[in-house]
């Protein structure tokens, strides 16, 4: 983008048993509160960016608190706005066959809470896959993502189309949707380039793009033709992060490295404990930024949007919390905090980091003026500091 500038709303957070972490601004951001939108320049569009809101937080009521914050604000808005739900819709298995009832009616109680946020507005909503609907990037991933788009899909009728799934049909294929004469969104799904093709029926069947690397190829020739316009590219894991999937862990993890795989696992394992978070920050899992897998993707359309000197917004989620990032014409959001709360460094590369639930906002001026807001959200009330 032109001028994307950082513009940090965050809301009180009204808690019980105490208040969570504070913000922490980078030495370039922390006078955020003086900076403004330039006066005069009326907004021309609202997006709405939350992501890996695939859980409840009232199973009786059937609500998400970072859902119902989005719904309630979304609902205020004056100017035209886009809703982009940024994958990891449902946990922990994506969609799963209508065969398996209980689990089945959970996961279609989680989704239609999101997509009752549809309603709110008078835009477009759109929701992008993440590992946890490719069946947790396991076999039969597939299956489950193409399940899920025709339960998003048909959720208004037939007839009514501002809820889409993008890209459809579990295919890799980049999907292109021109806003205005000078916004462009293009909708990626990351996990289909980090499955393993060898373990999905008919992987790519009916698809345009057959291979990774033309992906790569037709994202260039995307950045290309729309290289005037401002680009906002959504897509479920990050290209930048200070998070667990970026190499970043907490004393937590090094003494207690159980805990990740079951919360109640308070089982102290000093030294050995550190061999976990080493291996994730030199290797990691094909989920994790270090990864060569990984890398072969994210690096590659950095490099591109780089190489040929446009301004994008690269916005996803994947690690749970809210991160900002600039590198030159290049802006990174990370707003993966639409359900759960992880450990977030402070003092990493991010101008903002927040290790809290919530949403970001951005807000598109004329001339090519842009400002990111984020938000963080407790028991759904919103308390806006300025």
């Amino acid at each position: 983008m032109r001028n994307l500038s950082l513009f940090i709303i965050a809301t009180a957070i009204m808690v019980g048993c105490g208040t969570t972490k504070t913000p922490y601004y980078s030495s370039d951001s922390k006078d955020w509160k003086v900076d403004k939108p330039s006066s005069g320049k009326s907004i021309v569009h609202s997006l709405y960016l939350v992501g890996d809101t695939g859980e409840l937080d009232d199973l009786t009521n059937k609500t998400n608190l970072v859902v119902e914050a989005v719904k309630t604000n979304i609902a205020k808005e004056t100017t035209e706005t886009s809703l982009v739900f940024l994958g990891d819709n449902i946990y922990p298995h994506g969609m799963p066959s209508k065969k398996d009832t209980a689990k089945r009616k959970m996961a279609e109680d989680i989704i239609n809470t999101q997509l009752s946020a549809a309603t709110s507005h008078e835009g477009k909503t759109y929701f992008i896959p993440g590992n946890h609907d490719w069946n947790k990037h396991k076999a039969g991933g597939r299956k489950a993502i193409r399940r899920q788009e025709d339960h998003i899909e048909s959720y208004l009728g037939a007839d009514d189309n501002r809820v889409k799934f993008y890209p459809s049909k579990g295919c890799g294929d980049p999907k292109v949707v021109k806003i205005n004469k000078d916004l462009v969104y293009v909708f990626l799904d990351t996990q289909w380039w980090l499955q393993n093709w060898s373990k999905e029926k008919k992987m790519n069947h009916g698809c345009d793009i057959k291979s990774r690397q033309d992906l790569l190829k037709t994202i260039e020739e995307i950045f290309t033709e729309h290289k005037n316009d401002e680009i906002v590219v959504m897509m479920h894991h990050p290209i930048k992060s200070d998070g667990t999937h970026g190499g970043s862990f907490s004393l937590k993890h090094h003494l207690f490295p159980l805990t990740e795989l079951n919360s109640s696992l308070w089982i102290p394992l000093p030294i050995i404990g550190s061999a976990y978070p080493g291996y994730r920050q030199i290797t990691g899992s094909k989920q994790d930024i270090p990864n060569k897998h990984n890398q072969e993707l994210m690096q590659s359309m950095n490099a591109i949007a780089t190489k040929l000197r446009i301004n994008v917004v690269f916005a996803s989620g994947h690690d749970h919390g809210l991160q900002y990032f600039e590198q030159g014409k290049l802006k990174f959001i990370v707003s993966g905090a639409g359900g759960k709360i992880d450990h977030v460094k402070k003092g990493g590369d991010a101008l903002y980091a927040r290790s809290a639930r919530g949403y970001v906002k951005i807000n598109f001026y004329e001339d090519f003026e842009s400002w990111a807001e984020y938000y963080t959200v407790d028991n759904n009330e919103v308390v806006t500091l300025e």
